[in-house]
């Protein structure tokens, strides 16, 4: 009898006399190998299943298991190149993963079915596999002519790390830069050699990107020429252009850019943006940091050749855990695996990220969010953005401001250092996610003393209500959404941004075909003091055409009025929703009620803390 396994569907083909039949039947996983894993999932006992040697037809049960392993191995792997060729759609994967998948299939045709038309096939695979790596390997022998333009250099660029000098050649490459203040279309460090130079990478989808620029810029302007801030961008030299030209923060700054880079962001790598490359004067990389470590006296040591200066190193999120075992204890085993929580405080050079990693072998689990505030980790831990939103959090803290993140501190590292916190654990590999989050808020109420909870509350909220039966306010036309405020129609995307100026009846603040989010999202703006939650209860869930006072003199009332025009009101009105309660540990709110600030519903005792 002839049984042929076939891992990737779980039948057996059985063969007798001159009948044949498919019984379904689960795949045979067995050991790995005989000769590769003789040791059990305890790790220190052989595995019995590895020892069968009974025959059949001269064929032995290990020798089968072993061809199904190595089938099953082949498939996979083969399966997973051929995803990864379709899933990028782009000839360099295609160049660089096709090969793989020939060679592949050539293993499985020669070790599993050695017919002629077969191993015919197996030939020309391989053929196929070895012609295609030496075409790419011959596209990346270096140029007899020198170095590529910049732009043209591609993967076998050597990355430079921190302590080594620049090579002369990335002193000379030529860099095609925007804005530049002499009309330049491209420049070179060299230009800026003696300085001190940071690459500033970023791109025009990096918000952090953009609020930094400012602030380095600021910096170079009151170094006194001591220092250089270039950003770098591998973007378009025409939609980097227009782009610097029309955003709100940096369209008065006259901020140039290298654009087009390939070589830069080659020879620095990173992960995730921002990223400030610092080099000395001296030629040589001092550090890679992030812009909130850098001020005017740090700035002034470098410049003046000080080595004595603290800049954390930029670390993208916590690659170990930072509970390893203790080196008083390397010289004994721990058995089996450690589990543990872990709060601790501000972790300097390290990126705020939320990740999970997996340790197949280990059968761990670790499970981090990095250096952020504890309305954040609340976030992640009960799966809501209401610890995010001011108007939907109560703080009952005699210092509530120390768990929110407060924009006007962004550049205070040392605020950041004192209120800011990083979440870790290691837990098993098969924990389900409610349970980690459940356990996540656990840890942070037990190590942090205090209670976070979503509650039904009563507050005092806006209602949007309709004073007569006019239905003015709709929108009955069709057309494209428009928000304007003081006549420009801004928007997220920089090249939607347009002047449309004042209305007819002067109005210069207005929504057209504007959903009541967008209302919302306006009033919010135009307003200086905090609004509660505003509600729709007109009953009308359609677009909205309204008109709004100018932000500076868009009081409630100013704006009541305007609403009136239109058959609408904002009325007070007090109603139960679900908040975000946190609550100190020994906080006495009894007999006291919550105001809405900037920061969230506080009381009256720290309104000015």
């Amino acid at each position: 009898m002839e049984r042929i396994l076939r891992f990737g569907e779980g039948y057996a083909l059985i063969k007798h006399r001159n009948q044949t039949k498919i019984n379904r039947k689960p795949p045979t996983w067995g050991p790995i190998h005989p000769y590769v894993s003789t040791f059990n999932r305890a790790g220190n006992i052989p595995s019995q299943n590895c020892q069968s040697t009974v025959k059949t037809e001269g064929i032995t049960k290990t020798n089968r298991k072993r061809s199904g392993f190595f089938d099953f191995f082949a498939f996979k792997c083969q399966s997973s190149v051929l995803y990864l060729c379709v899933y990028n759609k782009m000839l360099a994967a295609l160049n660089q993963w096709l090969p793989a998948f020939l060679w592949l299939n050539a293993i499985r045709t020669f070790r599993f079915t050695r017919t002629p038309i077969r191993l015919i096939t197996c030939n020309l695979l391989l053929l196929v596999a070895t012609a295609i790596m030496c075409a790419e390997a011959r596209s990346q022998r270096p140029d007899p002519l020198g170095p590529a333009l910049a732009g043209d250099l591609n993967d076998s660029i050597k990355p430079l790390q921190i302590g080594d000098t620049i090579p002369e050649y990335l002193w000379h490459l030529p860099l095609q830069v925007v804005n530049q203040p002499e009309k330049k279309e491209t420049i070179t460090l060299n230009d800026y050699r003696g300085k001190l130079i940071i690459l500033d990478f970023w791109g025009t989808y990096c918000t952090t990107c953009i609020f930094n620029m400012p602030y380095l810029h600021g910096l170079a302007n009151k170094s006194g020429g001591a220092l250089a801030v270039l950003p770098v961008t591998p973007e378009k030299r025409d939609y980097v252009a227009r782009f610097l030209n029309n955003n709100a923060r940096l369209k008065t700054l006259s901020i140039s850019s290298i654009v087009q880079d390939q070589t830069l962001r080659h020879t620095f790598p990173t992960q995730t943006l921002p990223h400030l490359v610092l080099i000395d004067q001296h030629g040589r990389i001092r550090t890679i940091t992030q812009a909130e470590y850098l001020n005017d006296s740090l700035i002034a040591k470098l410049a003046a050749g000080s080595q004595d200066v603290y800049i954390p190193l930029k670390r993208e999120g916590l690659s170990r855990p930072l509970m390893d075992v203790a080196s008083a204890y390397s010289d004994t085993r721990i058995n089996g695996n450690v589990y543990y929580s872990a709060v601790s405080g501000f972790i300097d050079g390290i990126t705020h990220t939320m990740k999970r990693s997996v340790d197949s072998a280990q059968r761990l689990m670790h499970y981090t969010v990095t250096n952020t505030s504890v309305a954040k980790l609340y976030t992640t831990a009960l799966g809501s953005p209401l610890p995010l939103d001011p108007k939907r959090r109560i703080l009952e803290a005699a210092l509530p401001h120390r768990y929110v993140f407060v924009a006007k501190h962004y550049w205070d590292i040392d605020q950041r250092r004192s209120n800011f916190y990083t979440y870790e654990c290691v837990m098993p590999i098969g924990m389900a996610k409610k349970d980690q989050l459940a356990k996540m808020r656990i840890d942070l109420d037990a190590y942090l003393g205090l209670n976070g909870r979503i509650a039904p509350r009563t507050v005092r909220c806006l209602a949007l209500v309709k004073t007569n039966g006019s239905t003015e306010f709709a929108a009955r036309e069709t057309g494209e959404r428009q928000i304007v405020v003081e006549g420009k129609m801004d928007s997220r995307f920089f090249d939607k941004i347009s002047q449309m100026g004042a209305l007819p009846n002067g109005v210069d603040t207005y929504i057209r075909n504007g959903k009541f989010a967008d209302m919302v999202g306006l009033l919010n703006r135009i307003t200086a003091e905090p609004l509660p939650v505003i509600l729709n209860e007109t009953g009308y869930d359609g677009r909205f055409n309204l008109d709004f006072p100018t932000p500076h003199g868009a009081t409630l009332d100013a704006i009541n009025t305007m609403l009136q025009a239109k058959g609408l009101a904002l009325q007070w009105v007090d109603r139960e929703m679900d908040m975000f309660v946190l609550t100190e540990t020994g906080f006495p709110h009894e007999g006291q009620s919550p105001t809405l600030s900037d920061i969230g519903y506080t009381y009256s005792s720290t309104q000015t803390q």
